[in-house]
């Protein structure tokens, strides 16, 4: 049996001890130099809880907080710390952490990984570490949701695992923290920094430093405009930015610092993905064996209406009830709005069953559709979400530090910071793949019948309109307490100095947030005329006829609701070679009232933040998915760090104990008044939901206070250190070894019950070695590490469980449901049987179409979360090297494996519930309570497939709601729709599906279903790229011609990643075979550095410098395979590359 590592280093340290007394006696410890910048200025630096500013700069600095929260060198910290300076990310162009990522030892950014494939934007902002999970982000140590830019810090420091000596709320991923630039006393600069790109970006910085009083106050200030540009353009992330601090020392032993930052941003970035193909089914129908043949029209003529006949469901898809589409964008025919119920649509390739044997469908399964292959009918490069996609954001943060020495080696420091943070995100079409599908319009009519329609054949795209804004609010506060007690200091006995320097703090902190959102749907309202509701006319759309023979785009008078499905609008726009490739927006501006025309030639005004008004003036809006959370978190911290026998060992303890507690958003109770019937109800049951504003929390209930302590135990042994005789080659060994747990509370996801997800724990250990030679210029750090979390939120292979279930859920629970309550009863484990508590999101809603008040979790930007246990291991290597003053070398290296258990185990529960329920339950045939048409919301039924009874059927033999049913289930209640059909009662089969067969296929076949869930249980995530290796190196030239010139590349190597499954058949079935993992290619890129930093007669004698760097200097190609298909080898989705960017700096003291 291998001895454990504690015994090691107990026996080590004990050789130490015996040892240390017969090495030479070391001289007195020398008096404290103070700190300087580079430039030789003195730094204010009274704190053990800041680093020395002149540590920021080179690659390899050699002093943290990072792991102890004392100001402790990189050799003498245990835990794993990877620390960017600025001149490391200037030197090849990065300006931020999430592009610099890509070169640190364990952190992904999102042009690493794709979180999800169907995903319109481009993932910025997401740093996943040791392919776990995200990183937590803190600011000097206090959490942020603001994104960080290098324009106003000084150093990012990158620290793994488990580490609970952070202050604020921890994670067992890991954090990233940023260090604030501080003013410089008595020193007054000015710098202009300018860079653009060849993808079009464009950057400008100013800075200043200023003395204000003379070793008493200095400012410090930066202003940032940047217009950050990707591929494929047009595309833009503009952001604005000023920062302003003082530092003011009044006294020789006092600090206080402020500082302010206010940051405003604009992103339109584009889909790592080009546009799925909705497309290619039309064009090759014939070639594909239909009778239709290649690009058919739909005859969709007043006679076809009258029936609605399908004459290849495998080509089309008729639609049903739906959203009225607005055409905007290029629109030279002048459309008016219209609805699709008399018109067809196009199927797509990769839909389970319709065209077995073309396309994988286990693997096309795996995504919502196939990508476009090819450039034949679309330009793949064309930035298809660039008018339609946008989110506007604005920040400010204020940062208050108070540092005391209140007595030799007894120092005080407080810190307070207050964040908040305003966001808008805009999409005109959203829901569903709403944007990412590329259409053809098949319709040879308009959905009137007669008049030929301008746009047949051609592309267009479109989607659900929305918006959502929202907030956050965080105020957070610290207080610190360290003494460091030096035996060297105290005693010239040289026993005595062997009981080295010690460190103790004592910290608090507290938390204090808020957040809010809400989503806003263009929802058309009627007016009211001679005490009467009108609604506008529309061409395909199937009107809800009331008894008085009223046309309604849903019910009117007492049964009203502002949320039925054709009172929603969808935004459309076509594309082609005449419109142009870009769907435009012209005419209709997001998050404003829109004016749309009816057929009448009226003009009726659509204003989703103003649709209603309660009875006591409160404004009401139409939408979904309102949400917030109110946190309290607070910290107690013991921190200790030991330097013993002449600092070979190194001690470090920490405890924590956190304390957290979570309330809920809660909507005011506010009523409506039917302006046709004088009935008083409530607005949610009206379909309307009040504003924003009007939103408050509730009040913290102690009963779900959560607390967790925590610890943190670490050792660094340098059993060579000041010995009488030298190591070979000036060599010094470290041993290190570090075990820590985390807590980091759950503060927003939800189980599916509705109750707030368990507050994440972890724990890990890293153990390892530093080596350094040549007098420290040749550093080499290995650690082995092991992680474990629970629970952990999962990534989109596991979460697509919930889409799996999607479908037939909503068919069931919108559409289907008469008696809820008694359908409710049948769950007895699940809190389904109320609307009404407020302390859980129930999924079987009753009101505003199926859980808009209430967040259900078949919404997809709800708070419910897939969760499981997580282990990771792997090992790491850091190198840094620098042969001469000249040359900079670094490599890092990274080996990890995810393995995850207890994966999805209440969603899975939740489905064994569901089915057993569903095979037993009857409806009644054509009886479709969610249904728009009068005909299908009779109790008594209605004969769905003419045989003259009406009869009872399991869900066995129910049709999942026909054309895009998902999302609009009362196409159940359709004439071409009939019930009583299934394989078994068809002869030769149903080429159709049922609600059961729909989720039989999904759930428990499909590559998010059930079985793949439990097979990845307990085994590693191939899903997870497991190896990565970096490798950087710059020269400067010092002297001579080229004194001022650099010259540098990097390299980068990614392990493939895994890109589909294999497939195998049980009774007939394609399913995922797990034991047979699909791989990529690996991935490789390089990146060339050259730059020029001198002084100019010509600027008066100014410092300047100029850089040139090129990214991916080599490309490999322009996609690479996201999934592909087992038995051909073809892609099925692709993932867009980054090409060669090239990018140039200059920088200028004024």
């Amino acid at each position: 049996m291998s001895a454990k590592p504690h015994s090691l280093i107990v026996a080590l340290a004990v050789w130490l001890l015996v040892g240390s007394t017969a090495s030479a006696q070391v001289a007195p410890k020398p008096a404290a130099v103070p700190a300087v910048n580079p430039n030789g200025e003195e730094v204010v630096q009274l704190t053990p809880f800041q680093v020395n500013a002149g540590d920021n700069t080179g690659w390899a600095p050699t002093e943290t907080l990072a792991g102890t929260r004392f100001k402790t060198k990189l050799s003498d910290v245990a835990s794993q710390i990877d620390v960017f300076t600025l001149d490391f990310m200037e030197d090849f162009g990065f300006t931020s952490i999430d592009a610099a990522s890509v070169y640190s030892l364990n952190i992904e950014n999102s042009t690493e990984f794709v979180s999800n494939v169907e995903s319109k934007g481009g993932g910025e902002g997401n740093l996943r570490v040791r392919g776990i999970g995200q990183a937590r982000r803190t600011r000097e140590f206090f959490a942020t949701e603001t994104r960080s830019d290098n324009y106003n810090l000084e150093r990012l420091t990158l620290a793994s695992g488990p580490n609970p000596m952070m202050f604020g709320i921890g994670a067992p991923t890991g954090a990233i923290d940023s260090t604030l630039a501080r003013p410089i006393m008595n020193r007054n600069t000015r710098q202009l920094k300018t860079q653009f790109d060849s993808f079009g970006g464009l950057r400008g910085e100013l800075h200043l430093n200023q003395t204000l009083l003379k070793n008493k106050l200095a400012f410090r200030g930066a202003l940032l405009a940047d217009n950050k540009k990707f591929y494929p353009n047009p595309s833009i992330d503009r952001e604005r930015r000023a920062y302003g601090a003082l530092v003011y020392k009044p006294f020789n032993k006092t600090s206080i610092s402020a500082h302010y930052e206010y940051a405003t941003g604009h992103s339109r970035t584009p889909s790592r993905i080009p546009p799925l193909d909705k497309v290619s089914v039309w064009y090759q129908a014939g070639d594909l064996g239909s009778a239709v043949g290649n690009k058919p029209l739909f005859n969709n003529n007043a006679a076809w209406q009258t029936g609605r006949s399908n004459p290849d469901d495998r080509v089309f898809s008729t639609s049903g009830d739906g959203a009225i589409s607005v055409i905007g964008g290029n629109n030279p025919a002048g459309l008016r709005p219209m609805g699709s119920f008399y018109s067809a649509g196009v199927q797509n390739i990769a839909d389970n069953g319709r065209w077995p044997g073309i396309v994988d469908p286990v693997n096309a399964g795996t995504t919502r559709g196939v990508s476009l292959l090819n450039d034949d009918y679309y330009p793949r490069d064309a930035s298809y979400h660039y008018f339609t996609d946008f989110s506007d954001r604005r920040s400010s943060i204020v940062n208050l530090f108070f540092n005391q020495e209140l007595l030799h080696g007894l120092h005080f420091e407080a810190g307070v910071q207050r964040e908040s943070n305003k966001n808008f995100g805009a999409s005109y079409m959203a829901g569903g793949n709403g944007g990412l599908n590329l259409n053809v319009d098949p319709n040879r009519f308009l959905p009137d019948g007669i008049t030929p329609n301008p746009y047949a054949g051609k592309l267009y795209f479109d989607g659900l309109a929305g918006f959502d804004q929202g907030w956050t609010k965080s105020d957070e506060w610290r207080a610190a307490l360290s003494y460091e007690l030096d035996f060297k200091e105290r005693s010239r006995n040289r026993f005595v100095q062997l009981l080295g320097r010690h460190r103790i703090a004592g910290i608090v902190s507290g938390i204090v947030s808020k957040n809010l959102n809400q989503e806003y749907r263009y929802n058309i309202q009627p007016v009211i005329e001679n005490g009467r509701m009108r609604d506008p006319v529309f061409s395909g759309v199937n009107y809800n006829i009331e008894a008085d023979g009223r046309r309604g785009l849903g019910p009117l008078g007492s049964g009203y609701t502002a949320a039925s499905n054709n009172r929603v609008v969808n935004f459309r726009s076509y594309v082609g070679q005449d419109l142009g490739w870009v769907p435009r927006v012209d005419g209709f501006e997001i998050g404003q009232p829109w004016k749309i025309t009816d057929n009448r030639g009226e003009v009726w005004t659509v204003d989703p933040m103003r649709a209603g008004t309660g009875t006591n003036g409160e404004r009401l809006i139409t939408g979904r998915n309102t949400g917030g959370t109110h946190t309290e978190f607070g910290t107690k911290l013991f921190s200790y760090q030991g330097y013993l026998l002449n600092d070979r060992v190194v001690l470090t303890y920490g405890r924590r104990e956190d304390s957290n507690n979570t309330a809920r958003s809660s909507a005011p109770a506010v009523l409506w008044r039917n302006p046709e019937t004088g009935q008083v109800i409530s607005a949610a049951a009206a379909g309307y939901q009040a504003h924003i504003d009007h939103y408050g929390f509730d009040k913290m209930d102690p009963a779900t206070e959560a607390v967790g302590i925590t610890t943190l135990k670490g050792i660094v042994v340098h059993p060579f250190r000041d010995w009488r005789r030298k190591l070979p080659f000036g060599a010094d060994l470290s041993l290190m070894f570090t075990e820590s747990d985390t807590f980091a509370p759950n503060t927003t996801s939800r189980n599916p019950d509705g109750s707030f997800m368990a507050s994440e724990r972890g724990n890990g250990s890293d153990k390892g070695f530093r080596l350094g030679l040549f007098e420290g210029r040749f550093n080499l750090r290995y650690n082995e590490y092991k992680v474990a979390s629970s629970p952990t939120s999962l990534g989109a292979l596991f979460r697509g469980i919930r889409a799996s279930m999607r479908g037939v859920m909503k068919d069931i629970t919108r559409a289907m449901v008469a008696n809820e309550a008694e359908f409710r009863a049948k769950f007895p484990v699940w809190p389904l049987q109320d609307q009404g508590d407020p302390k859980l999101a129930y999924p079987f809603a009753s009101v505003n179409n199926g859980g808009f008040e209430t967040m259900n979790f078949f919404n997809y930007l709800d708070p419910y979360s897939v969760t499981a246990d997580t282990a990771a291991e792997g090992r790491e290597v850091t190198i840094q090297w620098k042969p001469n003053r000249n040359l900079d070398l670094r490599l890092t290296w990274n080996h990890q494996q995810v393995v995850q258990t207890k994966i999805a185990t209440q969603w899975i529960q939740f489905a064994n519930e569901f089915e057993q329920i569903m095979n037993k339950t009857f409806f009644t045939e054509g009886y479709v309570p969610g249904d728009t048409e009068a005909i299908y919301r009779n109790r008594a039924g209605f004969d769905m497939d003419g045989d003259g009874v009406i009869r009872q059927y399991t869900w066995n033999a129910i049709p999942i709601g026909s054309g895009s049913g998902q999302t609009v289930p009362q196409n159940i209640g359709a004439n071409n729709t009939p019930w009583g059909r299934n394989d078994d009662l068809v002869p030769g089969g149903w080429t159709a599906q049922t609600m059961k067969e729909n989720w039989v296929s999904n759930v428990r076949n499909g590559n998010s279903g059930i079985p793949v869930l439990e097979a990845y249980n307990g085994r590693p995530n191939e899903f997870t790229r497991d190896n990565r290796l970096n490798l950087n190196a710059m020269y400067r030239f010092s002297e001579g011609t080229l004194k001022g010139l650099r010259v540098g590349a990097g390299y980068r190597w990614r392990a493939p990643a895994a890109i589909g499954f294999g497939v195998k058949r049980i009774n007939g079935v394609a399913v995922p075979d797990v034991n047979i993992i699909q791989k990529g290619k690996a991935e490789t890129a390089v990146d060339l550095s050259f730059g020029y930093a001198g002084k100019s007669a010509w600027l008066g004698d100014r410092r300047y410098s100029l850089s040139l760097n090129m990214r991916n200097a080599f490309p490999p190609g322009r996609y690479d395979t996201r999934n592909r298909d087992f038995f051909n080898g073809n892609s099925l989705t692709t993932v867009r590359l980054i090409p060669r960017q090239i990018i140039f700096s200059y920088e200028i003291d004024l």
